[in-house]
């Protein structure tokens, strides 16, 4: 009978133990089904963030009127698909400028090494080498080591800028970016480039 009366509690005691882990898997899974509506949501904020600050905003923005005639092209590597898309409707405002996008560093060396863009704009944090191995590789080859690089990061403290620079960016420029500015840079960068050809 006491067997009978452990059994019997053994098997209660189970019973409601399954009945909570039951429980704890349902919400775990209405957990994670929630964090991924959330991130949906936030992705199509984000995205439609950037579709009013960076394409209308790119289009609302006076072309910049470049200082170096001709066609020219640029090179811009970088893996999150919003920044790419804002950088192509800045761009798009420039019929002068052809652009060229590699989302990872390997493959921006490699279209760098096919193409010879005038000018490269450079994610730091890329998913396979970063921005300053990248760098590296492009100016120990005779035939990118001439392109001017520019970088462009989310890391925005000083320490950061002037490690980039000390390390060979032609400049450093900070996320989120400034269309003004970026213009502004490529402009440098594309006299730069059309000096170096010129005295070559």
């Amino acid at each position: 009978v006491h067997n009978m009366l452990e059994m019997s509690l053994l098997y209660r005691e189970a019973k409601s133990h399954i009945k909570a882990l039951e429980q704890k898997v349902k919400e775990l899974v209405e957990s994670r089904e929630l964090i991924r509506q959330q991130s949906i949501e936030a992705r199509r904020r984000y995205d439609k963030i950037v579709s009013v600050t960076g394409g209308d905003a790119a289009a609302a923005v006076k072309p910049h009127l470049s200082r170096v005639k001709g066609l020219h092209t640029l090179l811009y590597v970088e893996d999150n698909p919003a920044n790419l898309s804002l950088v192509e409707h800045i761009i798009a405002r420039h019929p002068e400028i052809r652009l060229l996008t590699a989302v990872n560093g390997n493959k921006g060396i490699e279209i760098a090494r096919a193409s010879c863009p005038d000018v490269i704009l450079m994610d730091i944090n890329l998913p396979d080498i970063n921005g300053y191995k990248a760098l590296e590789i492009l100016r120990s080859d005779p035939a990118t080591a001439h392109i001017p690089v520019i970088a462009l990061s989310g890391n925005v403290m000083q320490l950061n800028i002037e490690s980039g620079l000390e390390a060979g960016f032609f400049r450093y420029l900070t996320k989120p970016i400034k269309i003004n500015e970026l213009m502004e840079t490529l402009d440098v960068a594309l006299e730069f480039a059309h000096q170096a050809a010129m005295n070559k």
